[in-house]
């Protein structure tokens, strides 16, 4: 879908909140050795970590071509230029509602006249995996919907994990904005981006009866969002 729109060799590429571990960032730079890559989070990247796992996994080092900057949030220097591309993944939904005007205008003032972003949620606040506590609640979707606040936490802190694991779980659930497919679109497009393709993935289970007097199917049965934005 994005090859047909940008020519990821000759490209400037930016991975919009590529984490502290950024090995997406680092494998496209490696594929593309021409493209100018960079990758930007409000944490700073754990370079050790993402030598050791290039090494690894593909007897690589960090690449030259690639750029890890720190950035306070809803904020993209100037100083960094425009963008071919810019793109995140599962990003979007563990930014705070205030913040997500901003970062989809910088994300915006970013790109190039014709510069393409690449947009995408995987679990969906109100989806069966929208909690992102699946591993702590196997073969139980919509349980974020469906349980008390109460028995959420008793059921991940009542696993084995490590602590340090269970409250960076429950920190990032209590975190998550809680927005729709249709209000992150909407506030894009308010923030100046054009919604050039969109695709939605369903899942094939049944909500519970119960859930479906409150939300909608479509609500409920859509866990991932692709969508394409240009310029306005």
């Amino acid at each position: 879908m994005l090859r047909t729109l940008v020519n990821f060799d000759q490209s400037r590429i930016l991975d919009f909140g590529c984490g502290a571990l950024p090995i997406a960032s680092a494998s496209i730079a490696l594929r593309h050795p021409e493209a100018e890559v960079y990758g930007s989070d409000v944490v700073d990247a754990d370079l050790a970590s993402l030598n050791k796992v290039l090494k690894h996994e593909a007897t690589a080092e960090v690449p030259p071509n690639l750029h890890l900057i720190r950035v306070p949030p809803s904020c993209l220097p100037e100083t960094l230029g425009s963008f071919d591309l810019i793109y995140s993944w599962s990003v979007f939904e563990h930014i705070f509602v205030h913040h997500l005007y901003d970062c989809f205008r910088v994300i915006r003032d970013r790109l190039k006249d014709e510069g393409v972003f690449f947009f995408q949620i995987g679990g969906i606040y109100f989806s069966d995996k929208g909690s992102h506590l699946d591993e702590f609640f196997p073969n139980e979707p919509w349980h974020h919907l469906v349980r008390s606040l109460d028995e959420l936490h008793q059921g991940v802190f009542a696993s084995d994990r490590a602590l340090e694991s269970r409250e960076r779980h429950w920190r990032q659930f209590i975190e998550l904005n809680r927005l729709s497919i249709d209000d992150f679109l909407d506030i894009a497009q308010s923030a100046g981006l054009k919604l050039v393709r969109e695709e939605r993935l369903r899942t094939d289970r049944d909500p519970p009866p119960r859930l479906l007097r409150i939300y909608t199917s479509d609500a409920l049965k859509c866990f991932e969002i692709r969508a394409i934005f240009m310029r306005v």
